[in-house]
């Protein structure tokens, strides 16, 4: 199997990703040593307030080769405070971003959600179910589309904790870069009353949108 995008932070920043987004009061993104798995550097976010938030680092858009597609981080949580909502801490997106499968912890239940073939939302929660605060963990994700199901598959510490069988009908998934970091996709205030849908806004909610479908109604006042 080609590695076709890693990175350690060994340049102490986030030159080799694509782009970093870092959205709401107090959320931080940055790349230090306190944070490093191995070498010196490593990445470190923390997101505070409510949904569409956000302190992510996005890769490159890859080209596939094959028809299987993973993506891994070694992990660690500082502190759990999710609540009633959900964070997505490791993630794979279509090349137009506008798809993707996240690897979450939704109210505290550790899960796959992914939009499947026919555009709902399927949710599968892990087996593991327990990340100890401070320890280290190797998380990967796997999207194999070869057959005439897509298949999904959670490795923890190189171990299969879970699969998931995408049979709906529609097109598969063809995932193309990753991203990490924090991204709260629920407990959504995405704009504060009375401000106005300016380009800001209205990128946050596309945003939003991409990686959790919004299926409640809008109400913009002209």
């Amino acid at each position: 199997m080609a590695i076709l995008f890693s990175d350690g932070f060994e340049t102490g920043n986030y030159t080799g990703w694509a782009a970093t987004t870092v959205s709401g009061a107090g959320s931080t993104l940055g790349a230090n040593g306190a944070s490093a798995h191995a070498g010196s550097f490593g990445s470190d976010a923390l997101v505070t307030g409510g949904g569409g938030n956000e302190a992510t680092c996005k890769g490159t858009t890859v080209t596939t080769t094959t028809s299987v597609l993973s993506a891994q981080c070694q992990f660690r949580v500082h502190q759990n405070n999710v609540g009633g909502g959900e964070a997505y801490l490791l993630q794979m997106h279509n090349a137009a971003d506008s798809i993707g499968v996240n690897f979450e912890n939704n109210g505290g239940t550790w899960a796959i959600v992914f939009t499947n073939r026919a555009g709902s939302t399927s949710r599968t929660s892990l087996t593991q179910q327990t990340f100890t605060i401070d320890t280290w963990y190797l998380v990967e994700m796997l999207s194999d589309w070869t057959g005439a199901n897509q298949i999904y598959q959670v490795y923890i510490n190189g171990t299969l904790d879970t699969t998931v069988t995408d049979s709906s009908v529609g097109s598969n998934r063809v995932y193309a870069k990753v991203l990490g970091g924090i991204y709260t996709a629920n407990g959504i205030l995405l704009i504060p009353d009375g401000q106005r849908l300016s380009e800001t806004y209205i990128d946050k909610l596309l945003n939003h949108n991409r990686i959790n479908p919004i299926s409640q109604s809008l109400l913009v006042y002209c």
